[in-house]
């Protein structure tokens, strides 16, 4: 199982894209949209994570949700990094895998690399605050 994914590549497209409602990217030849969003108490209590991707769209291969009510601006970046490399990593590793594994791994990948992110692009002073909300979106 190979996955080659160059973490300075990612870091340059993210910083680059806005985070704003309908913006796609291309990355690793595969398409990209943002959808900002907001996680509402039903959502909560029928179980659906505030942040997460969705594979084969109608618009393009992988949507990207973000909820505005959770995350900051000053955040987004960090999370659309780490939606981004996840999903990613799952369609590389997925044939290989499985959907369960390789989700699995995707997301712990993901999970190194964005602290990687946040800690080279998030001012220190914000940087605890960030990891509080990083913990509590995690949970999910």
């Amino acid at each position: 199982m190979e996955s080659e994914i160059d973490y300075q590549t990612l870091k340059d497209l993210i910083d680059e894209t806005p985070v704003k409602y309908g913006e796609m990217f291309e990355f690793l030849n595969h398409s990209y949209h943002i959808s900002l969003t907001e996680h509402t108490p039903k959502d909560q209590e029928q179980g659906y994570p505030p942040v997460f991707w969705k594979i084969q769209t109608d618009i393009v291969e992988f949507d990207i949700y973000i909820p505005t009510n959770l995350v900051k601006k000053k955040f987004r970046k960090a999370v659309l990094f780490h939606e981004t490399l996840e999903a990613a990593l799952y369609s590389q590793i997925e044939p290989e895998l499985g959907s369960d594994e390789a989700l699995n791994m995707a997301h712990s990948i993901a999970v190194e690399q964005e602290l990687r992110y946040a800690k080279e692009t998030i001012k220190p002073k914000h940087f605890n605050e960030y990891l509080a909300l990083r913990e509590e979106l995690l949970k999910h």
